[in-house]
């Protein structure tokens, strides 16, 4: 009767794993489903085998069968643990992208009413400018005029976005993360030829970009202002993403014992996760990414594939 009970009690515990591993797995990979009851299968024939050994043979087969039970159940324990933890980390970087990608609209949608006022203000005031310049002309006011330009297209620069490809989620990103950039003098090119609709979660592609434009500009504040730049090229080839991302630095470059680039900051548990989260992000959806420097610049190449 105790042998009887016993073997309950641990298949009793062993389809308790089953349904946290069930919650855990099953609807996260579907195609994966067969692996999975062929593995849990040859799982429980083997608890199965190591309770009859336990319960019917003595000396060490009874031993060996003991701690067989008590080994894999434990192994089953320790995994679902480290499962349930990679999944809240998952989530809470998939938070952290959320909230990032709600802060860029954010600020797009400000540059773009900005921008709209602005049009709308310079509209009002053309008449009043033509005027005014109409009479530093007749005058010839030649400086003057050319003081009134050059005020003119300052505040036409400073309305107007540097990304304009169409797509919303790059030129949020782009825009936000370089105005950034040009208030710390840091000096920018860009060369954006995508289309305005790609197969690619806006999650994602904020994630990626988000991060490549946040570690060039960490690397170009090392630098004095004089020789801070950040150079970022999009482009689609045969239904392929490529971006590539260049920015001056010191030459000064910190990895660990894997060859993983990691923080400078001395605050290493808040940050140094940029390259983490793109190689996860990657690794997830289909994408590559590389980065090659020698004394004075950095680059990151990055490679989503079929987008379209």
């Amino acid at each position: 009767m105790d042998d009887i009970l016993m073997a309950l009690l641990a298949n009793g515990f062993f389809l308790y794993l089953t349904y946290g591993y069930y919650k855990l797995l099953w609807k996260r990979h579907p195609y994966r489903r067969p692996y999975y009851v062929l593995a849990w299968g040859m799982i429980w024939i083997i608890l199965n085998v190591s309770s009859y050994l336990f319960f019917t043979q003595k000396g060490i087969l009874e031993i060996t069968a003991m701690i067989g039970i008590t080994t894999l159940l434990t192994i089953l324990v320790i995994i679902q643990h480290i499962l349930e933890r990679i999944i809240v980390v998952k989530k809470e970087m998939q938070q952290q992208l959320t909230n990032q990608q709600v802060l860029y609209y954010t600020k797009q949608y400000q540059e773009i009413a900005h921008s709209q006022e602005e049009t709308r203000r310079q509209r009002h005031e053309l008449k009043n400018s033509y005027l005014a310049l109409e009479v530093m002309a007749k005058q010839g006011d030649l400086q003057g005029i050319q003081t009134f330009i050059t005020k003119a297209l300052h505040r036409l620069d400073n309305g107007k976005m540097i990304a304009h490809t169409g797509n919303f989620t790059v030129d949020a990103v782009v825009n936000y993360k370089l105005r950034v950039a040009k208030k710390l003098g840091i000096r920018v090119n860009c060369n954006l030829n995508i289309p305005t609709e790609l197969l690619v979660s806006d999650v994602i592609l904020c994630g990626i970009l988000g991060n490549a434009l946040d570690n060039a500009i960490d690397a170009c504040r090392y630098l004095p202002r004089t020789e801070r730049y950040i150079k970022i090229n999009m482009s689609i080839e045969k239904k392929n993403l490529f971006l590539q991302v260049t920015n001056a630095f010191d030459g000064i470059v910190k990895t660990d014992r894997n060859g993983n680039l990691v923080t400078r900051k001395e605050e290493v548990a808040q940050h140094g996760f940029g390259y983490q989260t793109m190689k996860r992000l990657l690794q997830d959806n289909n994408g590559t990414m590389d980065q090659v420097w020698d004394e004075r610049e950095f680059t990151l190449r990055v490679v989503l594939y079929h987008v379209l």
